[in-house]
C-alpha cells in the first residue's frame, strides 16, 4: 500500500511540474510575440521594454481582479496592454488570437 501511494504521489508532482512548464514555454511565446509585433501606427517595433512592461500590467490587473474576487472561477478577458515606446499609440495584445489590436484596427502579431 505505501509503495502504491508513493507512485501516486510521484505521478502528481510530475503533472504538477509539467503543467507548470507548459505555462511558463506559452508565456515566453506570448512574450516574443509582442517584443517582435510592431505599432500599427508608426511601424516601430514594440520590443523586450514594452513585451516586459504589458507582461507586468496584465499579471498586476490578473492579480487585482483575484484578490478582489476570492473564489472567482470565470475566465478573465486574456490580452496584455501594450503601448509603442515611440507615438504611444495604444494596443491590446490578445493572447488567444495573436493579434495586436489598436484604435478600431486588426493587425496579425508575429
Amino acid at each position: 500500500m505505501a509503495s502504491f501511494l508513493f507512485y501516486v504521489v510521484i505521478v502528481l508532482a510530475a503533472l504538477g511540474t509539467g503543467a507548470v512548464i507548459l505555462a511558463v514555454r506559452q508565456t515566453n511565446r506570448y512574450f516574443r510575440a509582442v517584443t517582435q509585433a510592431t505599432c500599427v501606427s508608426c511601424g516601430a517595433a514594440f520590443g523586450r521594454v514594452t513585451g516586459k512592461k504589458a507582461k507586468t500590467d496584465f499579471e498586476e490587473a490578473f492579480k487585482k481582479v483575484l484578490y478582489e474576487n476570492p473564489g472567482l472561477l470565470v475566465n478573465p478577458t486574456r490580452e496584455w496592454p501594450v503601448e509603442c515606446p515611440i507615438c504611444g499609440t495604444r494596443h491590446k495584445y490578445l493572447l488567444d488570437k495573436q493579434k495586436i489590436l489598436a484604435e478600431e484596427v486588426d493587425v496579425e502579431g508575429q
